[in-house]
C-alpha cells in the first residue's frame, strides 16, 4: 500500500512539473527575441538615393556601409520638409534620406522615409 501510495505521488509531482520544465525549454536567453517577431525589427539607415522606381515602389540606396534595395511599404511615411503629406515620388536621385526597415521574406521593406536637407551653405 505505500509503495502504490508512493508510486502515484510521484506521478502527480511528475505531471506538475511537465509544463514548467516544458516553459523552460523554450524559453530564450535574455536579449534573444523570438523567431515570429525578428521580422519586424525596425532597423535604420542613412544614404543618397541612387535609383528609384516610384510605380514599383523600389527604392536603390547607396550607404557608408553598404548599398541596399528597398520595397517600400504601402503606407509608409514618408517625410519631406515644406511638404505635407509627402509621397515617394516627392524623392528623387541624389536625395539623402534616413529610411527604416524591417526585414520580411528576404526583402528590406522601408516603412518611413525622411529626406534630409542639407544645412544652409555659410558664405
Amino acid at each position: 500500500m505505500k509503495s502504490r501510495a508512493l508510486c502515484y505521488f510521484r506521478v502527480v509531482i511528475v505531471l506538475a512539473l511537465a509544463p514548467i520544465a516544458s516553459a523552460r525549454a523554450d524559453s530564450l536567453s535574455p536579449g534573444e527575441v523570438p523567431p515570429e517577431n525578428q521580422k519586424h525589427l525596425e532597423q535604420e539607415v542613412s544614404g543618397t538615393i541612387s535609383a528609384i522606381d516610384v510605380s514599383a515602389r523600389i527604392i536603390r540606396l547607396n550607404g557608408a556601409f553598404a548599398n541596399k534595395i528597398f520595397k517600400v511599404s504601402p503606407d509608409a511615411q514618408i517625410v519631406v520638409s515644406r511638404v505635407p503629406e509627402a509621397r515617394l515620388n516627392d524623392l528623387k536621385v541624389g536625395d539623402q534620406v534616413d529610411i527604416s526597415y524591417h526585414e520580411q521574406d528576404g526583402a528590406f521593406v522601408a516603412t518611413h522615409i525622411t529626406r534630409v536637407e542639407a544645412p544652409p551653405v555659410e558664405k
